[in-house]
């Protein structure tokens, strides 16, 4: 590991501006929220660029900086849910050993996916004991959000009953859609700071083939299959079990869209196909059902020792 002055240096100013990023939150409008969404990319980018020391440093910089506003569970959050798995991704993107053709063998994109994965189901498990979540902050939840709608327009009337019934909503979907949001973040981040780490001259690592290199290994789905199952289970084990279920499903995703990307190269329709599928993912995430199927049945379609 490389423990230069300057990777420490610069991984401790990409942990303060990553901070910052994520204070952008605190804003509820559009422009702070595609702001607060690049929170991964200085960490990502330190760790790709200049090693894992760069990577550490980054993690402890945003942590202590979001701590000294007086939040210090906020920043251990922040660090387990967001800025540990980025600067993971990072290093292991960055591992490689030489092939007997001469040329370097790098840890497998899949890999790197199903780990960013685990870490992010880990941080949110952490994070869920350390907020005591459960139907009493989904209830808080709700209220706040009925009460910002109201306040942004007075006219919408919430009826007692239809804050119970989105306090229940909040209760069942959270455990699933913030690890399987923060992945997809995190996994389109990765994706941005590799080919700007490339373009930068930073990066060793050859380009990856998306569409070919992302397949998730086979115990994948033995791994969903067990997570979804007790996800249906009452009590606490049934909220363990959704945050890493939510975060293999949009993974699966991801393996989905890797290979539409792949499907349409080259065709003259691509870029209208890819578009329309993005603003379709963005405004209603419907088309993620059809992508999560393809990349199920690609999983189990493929070779053993295909698998990493």
């Amino acid at each position: 590991m490389n423990f230069s002055l300057k990777s420490i240096a610069i991984g401790a100013a990409a942990g303060f501006v990553a901070a910052l990023l994520s204070a952008s939150a605190s804003s509820p409008s559009l422009l702070s929220i595609v702001i607060m969404l690049l929170t991964p990319m200085p960490v990502l980018l330190a760790g790709l660029g200049w090693g894992p020391a760069a990577g550490v440093a980054a993690v402890a910089a945003a942590g202590v900086t979001i701590s000294v506003t007086g939040q210090p569970i906020l920043a251990l959050i922040h660090a387990l849910a967001i800025t540990i798995p980025a600067a993971a991704m990072a290093h292991f993107a960055s591992l490689g050993r030489p092939g007997p053709d001469g040329g370097m063998i790098w840890f497998p994109l899949s890999g790197i996916i199903i780990r960013a994965a685990a870490l992010i189901s880990a941080g949110f498990m952490a994070a869920g004991f350390l907020t005591g979540y459960g139907p009493a902050l989904a209830i808080e939840v709700a209220n706040a959000i009925a009460a910002q709608v109201q306040v942004s327009d007075p006219s919408v009337k919430i009826s007692p009953e239809q804050r119970a019934a989105l306090a229940s909503t909040f209760a069942n979907l959270i455990p699933y859609a913030m690890p399987a949001y923060w992945l997809m973040v995190l996994t389109g981040n990765f994706y941005a700071a590799l080919h700007i780490a490339r373009k930068s001259g930073l990066l060793r690592r050859d380009r990856d083939f998306w569409p070919s290199a992302l397949r998730l290994p086979k115990y994948a789905l033995a791994a969903l299959a067990v997570t979804l199952a007790l996800s249906f289970t009452s009590g606490g084990l049934g909220d363990l079990a959704a945050v890493p279920a939510g975060a293999l499903a949009i993974a699966f995703c991801a393996v989905g869209l890797a290979m539409l990307h792949g499907a349409t190269l080259g065709k003259p329709w691509r870029g209208p196909v890819l578009g329309a599928t993005y603003a379709a993912i963005l405004l209603a995430t419907i088309p993620l059902i059809p992508l999560f199927f393809a990349g199920l049945f690609v999983t189990a379609k493929q070779e053993p020792e295909s698998t990493n």
